[in-house]
């Protein structure tokens, strides 16, 4: 029960992160931001444009979400171990 919790907020925080990043991202695209002529050389246009590659994306929720249930194992363990009445009193 203690690792579905850790699953359901952890992609909960990754799409709402994700789902900012994409607007933040489409919003910064149609700004139309002009680069100096030095950057110019290095993009090759003139505006500064972002992509978001599926892919990418797809890994970077596996990875972070991999990563918060491998950290929620101990915690999860150690507080099915105790008691209901043991675990509230530490609360307060």
């Amino acid at each position: 029960m203690f690792l579905l919790e850790a699953l359901m907020l952890s992609l909960g925080g990754v799409a709402v992160g994700t789902a900012v990043a994409l607007l933040v991202q489409m919003g910064l695209n149609a700004a139309h931001i002009h680069v100096p002529l030095g950057v110019q050389f290095v993009l090759m246009r003139d505006t500064l444009t972002f992509n978001a590659d599926p892919l990418a994306v797809a890994r970077g929720v596996a990875i972070i979400v991999g990563a918060t249930m491998l950290v929620s194992v101990i915690p999860s363990f150690l507080a099915a171990r105790l008691r209901p009445v043991t675990a509230m009193h530490h609360i307060g």
